[in-house]
């Protein structure tokens, strides 16, 4: 992605396409590609929520909780677990096959929904800080 991409509209038409994947991937039975697809639509979706903020291209980060630090978002408890562990699995499918061989189906059926619900609250602080910056 180039670095020029720094538009909210942008990141969230990125971050729906990995939502998309993640159900796909869900539908053949590839637990490992949906916790990391899964991960990349709330990164990217909070990346919108930086690009809104800030105007400028976020920054090269992966983890969702600095993600939502640096968007200025206090994350509830029970999305603040989601992220911490999708940003988990996203760094183990990199380097552990372990890891990945062990994702059972269950597990990942249990983060996409948790996931889908997070994406509609960051588009809701998405909302707000549009509203915010338009007062």
């Amino acid at each position: 992605m180039a670095d020029g991409v720094c538009k909210p509209e942008q990141w969230v038409k990125l971050s729906d396409a990995d939502l998309k994947a993640a159900h796909v991937a869900m539908q053949a039975g590839l637990v490992a590609d949906v916790l990391f697809h899964c991960q990349q639509a709330l990164e990217k979706r909070l990346k919108a929520l930086i690009a809104l903020k800030t105007g400028q291209y976020p920054p090269r980060l992966y983890s969702l909780s600095r993600l939502a630090a640096e968007a200025g978002v206090l994350v509830p408890e029970r999305l603040q677990e989601l992220f911490e562990e999708l940003t988990a699995a996203y760094t183990a499918s990199g380097y552990d096959a372990a890891y990945v061989a062990a994702s059972e189906p269950g597990h990942a059926e249990e983060r996409l929904k948790p996931s889908v619900v997070a994406a509609q609250w960051l588009d809701n602080q998405t909302k707000r800080q549009k509203s915010e910056r338009d007062e």
